[in-house]
């Protein structure tokens, strides 16, 4: 993936950019238009075109019953429940239009989009989760997002292949754990970070098939450690209920563990059986650049929240069994050659500019088509007849500046302070009215006193409240009740984790220069945590295995 290197100005931020042979290669190979902004600009487009956390009630406009739903009562959609919309009593075609070359693209397909009828959620083969999105196979579930084949979990987001876990992000194979963030195949864990394998752990980082153990940090194949430190079975569980009992002397322990963390060498990125990849918080995947939370990709730049079998792409998010396409968010499940597009599946192919396009292919600007092909803003064409009207509305677009750009953030459907694009990219709401976007106010029933069934989040004053399997999990394990609202405890979650961004600094070792998911001096812009981002020590992968 390098070449040839031709540097280009971002027409969003002013900022220059390069794009190198290789690049061209493919947008020729796939029939699109080359990029005119920066790689982050691009991001924050396709991110403002989901809203994975906010969830909403209203009615579904076709049978009226109840329904939980992304979009509020306020936006003036069409929103159908899953039934509905996958039913065969409605048909996107009905809402076809002829183009009109004296309009730019982007209007017109904003104009049929806001008619053609939403999907309430993004979810499949759910059982009783339905305040869920982004799920596959989920039971029993509460709040999780973008978690797949879970079962009594809640207050998660990427989740995969749990049951009873509460509160935990990026965690895969685990069972009745809480608070756990970046971890695989931990029992009865609470409070671990960047662990595997572990059993009945609490505040834990960097450990590896260890049990019974409080505060540690880097160990391997320990059992009843207290701080780093061998007890004994009788000891540890006498020094760890004594700590469980005062909440003073718990603090004072965490803050020795927190120190622990803060002078633990970090692996510069975490990636594992992975070949020629330049990112982070990657598995099993191969050739990939400035990739972040991937596995079993390959071939792919500029990608995020990558799952299996994502290749020759770039600039996709939130993407699984997808090739060969470009400038996408949530699509995948046999796509390709798919560009500029939002949440299609199922067979999708040579499709541009669509939105919730499903086994669709041959198609150009549609919204909401099933099984559908040559079509131009869900207009129905004989094949010439598309294929003419095609390479002329192309032409236009070149002509307008459209061609090769993702939407205009302008025509989400969503405000801007709702989507993954104001969590990555926040911006004030003055910064977003003046630029033209949406912004949704908190609703004022959501901010409420706090008494003995309504809580009050102490960060953000929402409401909240404890959920049965919630209280029963905090009093089983001598956890405290949440002080903040499932929102807060997922950004501070967040906030452990490295950035999705990479620095070049030097091995605090063997002095070899290095990309890490720290920046020197410990600036991490502030997503680590402060125990570990003030003067964070960061190893090469080889200093960093040899120092375990």
């Amino acid at each position: 993936m390098m070449g040839a290197i031709a540097s280009k100005t971002c027409k969003e931020c002013g900022q220059g950019f390069s794009i190198s042979s290789e690049d061209l290669e493919f947008y020729e190979k796939l029939g699109a238009g080359e990029p005119n902004c920066c790689p982050s600009c691009r991001q924050q487009k396709r991110l403002a075109f989901r809203n994975e956390r906010n969830l909403y009630k209203r009615k579904c406009d076709m049978c009226g019953k109840s329904i939980v739903t992304v979009y509020s009562p306020d936006k003036k959609f069409i929103v159908y429940c899953k039934d509905c919309w996958w039913g065969d009593k409605w048909d996107a075609e009905n809402y076809g239009r002829d183009f009109d070359f004296s309009k730019p693209f982007f209007d017109q397909f904003a104009d049929l989009v806001k008619v053609v009828p939403r999907l309430n959620l993004v979810n499949v083969n759910q059982e009783n989760s339905d305040f869920t999105n982004y799920g596959y196979a989920n039971k029993d579930c509460y709040l999780i997002y973008t978690s797949d084949e879970n079962e009594k979990c809640y207050y998660g987001s990427y989740v995969w292949d749990s049951l009873g876990c509460l509160d935990c992000l990026y965690v895969l194979d685990s069972k009745y754990s809480y608070g756990c963030v970046d971890s695989v195949g931990l029992y009865e864990c609470q409070y671990c970070r960047m662990s595997e394998n572990c059993r009945n752990c609490k505040d834990c980082y960097d450990c590896k098939k260890c049990s019974n153990c409080f505060g540690c940090v880097g160990l391997r194949h320990k059992e009843y450690y207290f701080l780093n430190e061998n007890l004994g079975e009788d000891e540890f569980k006498k020094r760890l209920q004594k700590i469980l009992s005062d909440g003073e002397l718990l603090k004072k322990c965490l803050t020795e563990y927190n120190s622990l963390i803060a002078n633990f060498p970090k692996r510069a990125t975490f990636q594992v059986n992975c070949q020629d990849c330049f990112g982070n918080y990657l598995k099993n995947s191969k050739n990939l650049y400035w990739c972040f939370d991937g596995r079993g990709a390959e071939d792919v730049k500029w990608g995020t929240n990558l799952s299996t079998n994502v290749h020759d792409c770039y600039d996709v998010d939130g993407c699984a069994f997808l090739e060969w396409s470009a400038e996408v968010i949530s699509t995948g499940l046999s796509v390709n050659n798919v560009f500029a597009s939002d949440h299609g599946w199922n067979g999708n192919f040579e499709l541009f500019y669509s939105s919730y396009c499903t086994g669709t292919h041959d198609s150009f600007g549609c919204a909401g088509l099933r099984k559908k092909e040559f079509c131009i803003l869900n207009k129905k064409y004989s094949k010439e007849e598309y294929e003419k009207l095609r390479e002329k509305i192309v032409e236009h677009m070149k002509k307008t500046g459209e061609w090769g750009e993702f939407f205009p953030i302008k025509f989400s459907p969503f405000a801007y302070n709702e989507t993954l694009a104001g969590h990555q990219y926040p911006l004030s709401k003055e910064d977003v009215l003046s630029r033209g976007w949406k912004w949704k106010d908190p609703d004022s029933r959501d901010y409420l006193p706090q008494n003995k069934e309504i809580l009050a989040c102490e960060k953000c004053k929402k409401n909240y409240k404890i959920i049965p399997q919630e209280a029963e999990y905090l009093q089983k394990w001598q956890l405290p009740v949440p002080r903040f609202c499932p929102d807060c405890r997922h950004d501070a979650r967040d906030t452990m984790r490295m950035p999705r961004n990479l620095w070049q600094r030097k091995c605090d070792k063997c002095g070899v220069e290095i990309w890490a998911g720290y920046e020197s001096g410990g600036k991490e812009k502030g997503r680590a945590p402060r125990a570990t981002r003030s003067l964070s020590i960061v190893y090469c992968e080889k200093c960093y295995l040899e120092s375990l």
